[in-house]
């Protein structure tokens, strides 16, 4: 009984079974009902087959670009209980993309989109061109991708006239190279390639032969390495697309017009460009310079990895590179006589040189020499922050505005030159110098002011045309300093020009030249130095006059103190040492005088002092040689050292460098003297009391040997007359 219930109950659920297999009409239901797929797909034309791919629903056939498919057959496998939309055999243009929905049998929509893909035709390797019909034989070939170099021509073959058959070509993945046979005056031709791996006509030793007048190359949106052109023909450059390169560009030609670039922004290397192709002189020794281009704008360039060089352009009024943020450096040292306008407003950080400079041509005579005088100003600079090496520039005698470096934090070496209608101050006051930097303010500029902020670490050298300047401002201290004041026809005014520093950690040297008949009416002051930790000299010059030397606070001086320069008037009333610092040396060391040979570590020349020679507190002069004092032609009567106690080695008093005797000296007072290795008085006809120099005597600190009183006619004292307290005349 229980057996034949289980039986009955199964019974409806086997006919809900056979009832699902069939419709409604009862037709059986296939096993792929619910499938709508597209398993693949061909293209036959011209018994060619293009099979395509399929990923997930794009279908993709690729052929090459020469290659259309208008008119194919299409061979397509989909599941074989839907049906598909449009149905592939009726379509002919296959060109273009297709959408095919197969519908599965149950009713479900797949949608497939169709694309073809024209491939480019590559060649492998380099390919040269040396002739014509190479040129249409790759031609016929329809390559547009050269996976190496593409060279055209020779140096000494078959003349190319023409490459428009190469208007398929869209890439080169190496250089364009065009040799000397290449004699088309463009590019006509290559119109359509975008991509350039490098462009080289010539090299970068050796000018090209070739007659390419323009390089236009209007799809070129990129080149991934350098281009070099070294060619006198080369009249314009006009690359609308191009926006990046790579690697150098190098460009000269004495013919060049303009350059014309305005989508770059970019190169990874230098940009060089020049007027010439080689070196060449005018019988002065001046470069021939070449190039009818009179403006050069980047407008888009933003930043430039290596150098920007821009050189030896004749015609050349201005350069624009407005957006120029970064350069690996800025050289542009050649400038003509005729520019007039620079702007690297944008310009921030240089990792090397910013060189900006016109040439300085030579004449038949040395007062023919010229710099150029139509620039005004060098634009704004404002952003400038940091310069990597060195900042120059020189030669512009007509500017009369320097840059305001408001932003500039540091640079190496800041160098200006013959810039001698500057009217501004030199603001320095935010930059930091390194330990190996330097201010060079050189060949008579005319700079009032330079102004600073706290220590520098670097040195300064100064020299000016100008009576009033530089003077200096705000720096605390400087490492060296040296100062040329080349006063010209100013030389009889009455000025002061002034350096306003602490401290100098090393030497000062000093030249101060006027001519040999000036009255010398200025000075020269130090207002709030205490110390120099090294030398401080001013080398004697033939031609060198000023009034006064003032170091009102200065206390100690490391090393050599030599002024051998005629000066009226010595202020140091605080001077306390002078070469006591262990590293003390002799910077000047030989004179041109046979009775006096070397300097002393202390040397000064009493030429021009009208009265009184006086060191107040002096105390101790240290080092080599000891104390000189040249009282040649001199006006004054008295030299007095009222502190002094020691000299480490000679005390050298002579009337003068000759056979002449000195006729003013009368006094030579240094009361507290204790210690000298040795004295020696000479060529004097008025001095007569010794009294300064019986203790070094009697203290046997000087000995027999080492007293010498020459050429002294009013009194010459023994060492025993010494000895014996006889210092003057009885």
């Amino acid at each position: 009984m229980k057996r034949f219930f289980t039986c009955w109950f199964f019974l409806p659920l086997l006919g809900l079974c056979l009832a699902a297999c069939s419709d409604d009409n009862g037709t059986e239901v296939p096993a792929d009902a619910d499938d709508n797929f597209i398993t693949s797909f061909c293209l036959t034309l011209g018994g060619e087959e293009y099979a395509a791919t399929i990923d997930g629903n794009d279908i993709t056939v690729t052929v090459p670009y020469t290659v259309s498919l208008q008119g194919a057959v299409a061979t397509v496998a989909y599941t074989s209980s839907a049906t598909i939309l449009p149905d592939p055999a009726t379509v002919d243009e296959w060109d273009d993309e297709q959408i095919f929905r197969v519908t599965s049998y149950n009713g479900e929509v797949n949608e497939y989109t169709y694309r073809a893909v024209k491939e480019e035709i590559s060649s492998e390797g380099d390919v040269e061109l040396k002739t014509a019909a190479d040129i249409a034989a790759f031609a016929e070939a329809g390559t547009s991708v050269v996976k190496g170099n593409l060279t055209i021509g020779t140096d000494d073959g078959e003349e190319i006239e023409s490459v428009e058959a190469l208007t398929k070509i869209k890439q080169i993945t190496g250089n364009l190279i065009l040799k000397n046979s290449f004699k088309a005056t463009d590019l006509t031709g290559l119109e359509h390639v975008e991509t350039l791996g490098g462009l080289v006509v010539g090299s970068v030793g050796t000018a090209s032969e070739a007659e390419l007048n323009l390089v236009t190359m209007n799809a070129l949106a990129e080149i991934t390495g350098d281009v070099v052109i070294r060619n006198n023909s080369l009249k314009w450059i006009e690359l609308g697309a191009l926006q990046k390169i790579g690697g150098d560009v190098v460009v000269a030609s004495t013919a060049l017009e303009s350059v014309e670039l305005p989508a770059l922004t970019g190169i990874g290397g230098d940009l060089d460009l020049c007027g010439i192709t080689q070196i060449a002189y005018d019988e002065y020794g001046n470069v021939n310079m070449g190039g009818a281009v009179a403006e050069l704008s980047f407008p888009q360039l933003e930043k430039v990895g290596g150098v920007v060089r821009i050189n030896y352009f004749a015609a050349l009024t201005g350069i624009s590179l407005p957006e120029l943020s970064a350069a690996g450096g800025v050289e542009i040292p050649t400038l003509g006589h005729l520019f007039e306008t620079i702007d690297l407003s944008a310009l921030t950080v240089v990792d090397e040189s910013l060189k900006i400079g016109s040439v300085r041509t030579a004449g038949k005579f040395a007062s023919d020499a010229a710099n150029n005088t139509t620039l005004r100003t060098l634009g704004d600079l404002s952003k400038l922050q940091s310069v990597g090496d060195s900042l120059k520039i020189e030669n512009f005698s007509g500017m009369t505005e320097l840059p305001a470096f408001s932003a500039l934090k540091s640079v190496r070496v800041l160098y200006i030159a013959y810039a001698e209608s500057v009217e501004n101050d030199l603001d320095l006051s935010s930059v930091v110098f390194p330990e190996d930097g330097a201010l060079i303010i050189n060949n008579n500029c005319s700079i009032p002011t330079v102004v600073g902020n706290g220590a520098m670490a670097g040195d300064m050298m100064l020299e000016t045309s100008n009576l009033a300047g530089p003077s200096v401002k705000g720096f605390t201290s400087v490492r060296n300093l040296t100062v040329t004041v080349n006063n010209g026809a100013q030389y009889d005014k009455s000025a002061t020009i002034a350096y306003d520093f602490e401290r100098i950690e090393g030497n000062v040297e000093i030249n101060y030249r006027v001519p040999m008949n000036a009255k010398g009416q200025n000075t020269i002051a130090f207002p709030n130095l205490t110390q120099v930790g090294g030398a401080f000299v001013m080398p004697q010059q033939a031609t060198m006059r000023f009034k006064k030397l003032s170091c009102p606070k200065l206390q100690t001086i490391g090393g050599q103190f030599c002024i051998t320069s005629p000066a009226e008037e010595y202020d140091f009333p605080e001077l306390t040492t002078v070469g006591c610092a262990d590293n003390a040396e002799l910077l000047k060391v030989e004179r041109t005088s046979q009775k006096v040979p070397t300097y002393g570590m202390m040397d000064i020349t009493l030429y021009s002092v009208a009265s009184v020679f006086e060191m107040p507190k002096l105390a101790r002069v240290g080092g080599l040689n000891g104390l000189y004092l040249d009282c040649s032609n001199t006006k004054a009567t008295t030299i007095s050292c009222p502190a002094l106690t020691e000299v480490d080695e000679k005390i050298w008093i002579f009337g003068s460098t000759s056979s002449l005797k000195n006729a003013k000296i009368t006094s030579i007072a240094m009361p507290k003297l204790e210690k000298a290795k040795a004295v020696s008085i000479e060529r004097f006809s008025k001095f007569s009391d010794f009294s300064s120099f019986v203790a070094v005597v009697q203290n046997g600190s000087v000995t027999a040997e080492n007293w010498t009183v020459t050429d002294c006619t009013a009194y010459a004292p023994t060492y025993e007359q010494m000895k014996a307290g006889q210092a003057r005349p009885e």
